[in-house]
């Protein structure tokens, strides 16, 4: 990676988390879709964009889909699963976020 890839990556990352600081759901979807674009195989943008639509009204099912993509990266960090679990506890799959809970702690004792 490019120190210009890099840099654009950093910005992406810091507008996105301080617009979703700021409430302002949109604006932080449009910089962590631009930090997909330009970094499609890092799933801080993918992870990100979870929690974003995680936040907003409405969303839930784009926020799953998100935080799957970014576990499909790293199938093992324990931040996004828990954000996963957050999203089914939310959704009424009860099941899927005790399941998803239980295999993050077996993986870390």
């Amino acid at each position: 990676m490019d120190q210009v890839t890099y840099n654009q990556m950093v910005s992406h990352r810091n507008l996105g988390l301080a617009y979703l600081e700021e409430e302002r759901y949109s604006d932080a979807a449009n910089e962590f879709n631009m930090l997909v674009e330009i970094a499609p195989k890092e799933p801080l943008g993918y992870a990100n964009l979870g929690l974003t639509y995680m936040r907003t009204s409405g969303k839930l099912k784009q926020s799953e889909e998100w935080l799957q993509k970014a576990l499909k990266l790293v199938p093992n960090d324990p931040d996004i699963r828990l954000l996963l679990a957050k999203v089914y506890e939310l959704t009424n799959k009860e099941s899927q976020a005790v399941t998803t809970l239980e295999n993050t702690l077996k993986k870390y004792h």
